[in-house]
């Protein structure tokens, strides 16, 4: 992405070993870094479902509920995102960073709609009740709008921020799901995808939170502008 990529070509003018070796470190955490804390929050609910003594076929449910809002965000927010990393990269290079907050907000416009459609197409033949698909809608949407967010953060590099906040969603959906499934009764499946909701909703905000805090607001309407 635009920011990633600027710094990681100052990491790699640098010379020496040990230049080579936090250039590529660098670049191997801050591209590999937030997924795998998302697999771990994966892993860590499959064995909480599985210690509550959730059925294999729930449990299966909720993973290929899981992969599949994983696979489909990532095909709606593709083309988009590298649209959109061309278009952060000229607008910063060109000073203009009032047209990056209302571009992402029309990037996320163009993506939602798709986001409903497709969700509905696929939530209707699972034999769930409205509460499961109703958390499957939830995180798919959620994801395609942390995929739109990272183009944009990426641009502010601040590296430890960002991991900071996938931590944090990460900690609120596994402990969430540990309290609800051990202390309720509940829906194992659904309490899983309920808190992943959760985990997730809170680094969507605490993203937003800080690229409001970072772009400027455009004084006219430029939403998409890329």
């Amino acid at each position: 992405m635009a920011g990633i990529g600027f710094e990681l070509k100052k990491l790699f003018r640098e010379q020496g070993l040990l230049g080579g070796m936090k250039a590529y470190g660098y670049s191997s955490l801050t591209s590999i870094g937030p997924m795998a804390l998302c697999v771990a929050m994966i892993l860590a609910l499959q064995q909480l479902l599985a210690e509550g003594g959730a059925p294999y076929a729930e449990r299966e449910l909720f993973l290929a509920t899981v992969a599949y809002c994983f696979i489909f965000s990532v095909l709606i927010t593709g083309g988009l995102s590298m649209v959109l990393t061309r278009f952060v990269a000229d607008a910063m290079f060109a000073k203009k960073y009032e047209l990056l907050l209302p571009s992402f907000y029309g990037s996320a416009a163009v993506c939602l709609p798709l986001c409903a459609w497709s969700a509905w197409l696929f939530l209707r033949g699972v034999p769930a009740g409205f509460g499961y698909k109703a958390a499957a809608f939830l995180l798919f949407a959620e994801l395609i709008v942390i995929w739109l967010q990272t183009v944009f953060l990426s641009a502010l590099k601040d590296y430890k921020r960002i991991a900071r906040h996938f931590l944090y969603g990460t900690a609120i959906a596994v402990g969430g799901s540990w309290l609800v499934l051990r202390f309720t009764s509940y829906e194992s499946a659904t309490v899983a995808l309920a808190m992943m909701d959760a985990g997730f909703l809170a680094m969507l905000l605490l993203s937003a939170r800080h690229i409001g805090q970072m772009f400027p607001r455009a004084r006219a309407f430029c939403t998409f502008a890329f």
